[in-house]
């Protein structure tokens, strides 16, 4: 269903909106705000897009928002909520997503009004399915000043945008895919400093192995400053800076441990730094520094190697080091499977 210009569409007695896509384009409003529901159901991809200056569509009524569910071979289905040039989604009353959503608000129209997503009462981005992604760049803003905690979710924000998620407290990645938090470029950041529990993904399949992927390329800001123990899969990356000499950074500042026995890592690559002050004990988490990084572990106490992967302790290239200086007790690895060793090198 489609309208632009100064067209109109009305339906003032709508409840719920099931399996379909709005667009709202060149200024035109679809007001559905008499909506309760939206159900995106199975094996279709569809879309929710307002694009332009003052293009609206309003489902300020919405209580209840479900995405899609399924894929085909490498395509996963999504429903899209999307704001472009300066458009706005109001889902103001939604308080969770569940299922395929993929959340995108990207630049402003030519007056300088961002393109918004209202999620004004969210409290969860509740994963399913193969859960959510939510994405911003340059103006793009989504609001959500009730979150509370985020599960089976990419977030992405890149060209200078912010995705203020500061209120949640709490990060699961999951079982069986990979999700990814990453600020990508400069004064790109993404505000997880209310987070205290965080946990990456569990699972497997064949020899790929899931991850909750935490990067922050090319002068961008991850801010987990107050989460205190990290465990499950999760990958921790800062590489490069602006190309003005900010560096990339993650802010891992109260990070304690990584527990457990599955694979972590943390590495660094040029300018990018991970603030690992507090930094104690460390388990099956391989290390590394490339291209002149420099990863300062300088506080960690104890190491220990895995029971079920391999890790590595890898400084490559000039200029590159690993600070292990006040490291006062190391244990490799243990355990086989098959005729495969697993070693700490």
């Amino acid at each position: 269903m489609s309208v632009a210009d100064a067209g109109i569409v009305t339906a003032p007695l709508l409840n719920s909106i099931s399996q379909t896509s709005l667009l709202a384009a060149n200024g035109a409003t679809l007001d559905f705000s008499t909506a309760a529901s939206f159900h995106g159901g199975s094996g279709f991809s569809h879309q929710l897009r307002a694009e332009g200056g003052n293009s609206v569509i309003d489902l300020s009524g919405l209580t209840t928002f479900t995405g899609t569910t399924g894929s085909q071979g490498h395509t996963t289905f999504y429903t899209g909520i999307s704001a472009f040039s300066g458009g706005r989604v109001d889902l103001g009353n939604v308080t969770s997503v569940h299922n395929q959503a993929y959340l995108q608000a990207n630049g402003m129209d030519g007056s300088g009004a961002a393109s918004t997503i209202d999620l004004a009462n969210l409290t969860q981005f509740a994963g399913g399915a193969r859960g959510q992604i939510v994405s911003v760049a340059d103006a793009g803003i989504i609001t959500a000043p009730m979150l509370n905690s985020i599960s089976q979710t990419s977030l992405l924000a890149a060209n200078g945008a912010t995705l203020d998620f500061s209120t949640a407290v709490a990060f699961d990645g999951g079982n069986g895919f990979t999700y990814r938090i990453r600020a990508d470029g400069d004064n790109s950041l993404i505000n997880l400093s209310g987070v205290t529990s965080f946990a990456g993904t569990t699972g497997s399949q064949g020899h790929t192995t899931f991850f909750t992927e935490v990067e922050a390329l090319n002068g961008g800001l991850v801010d987990l400053q107050n989460v205190t123990t990290a465990n499950n899969q999760v990958r921790f990356n800062a590489s490069g800076d602006n190309g003005a000499g900010i560096p990339s950074r993650l802010d891992l500042r109260a990070l304690s441990s990584l527990t457990g026995e599955s694979s972590k890592s943390l590495s660094v690559s040029a300018a990018g730094v991970i603030d690992l002050s507090a930094i104690n004990s460390l388990n099956g988490t391989s290390l590394s520094a490339t291209n002149a990084g420099q990863l300062d572990l300088s506080n960690l106490a104890d190491y220990h190697g895995s029971s079920i992967v391999n890790n590595s302790i890898i400084s490559d290239g000039t200029g590159s080091s690993i600070d292990l200086s006040g490291l006062h007790t190391i244990e490799g690895n243990i355990g086989n499977q098959g005729h495969s060793r697993w070693y700490l090198t």
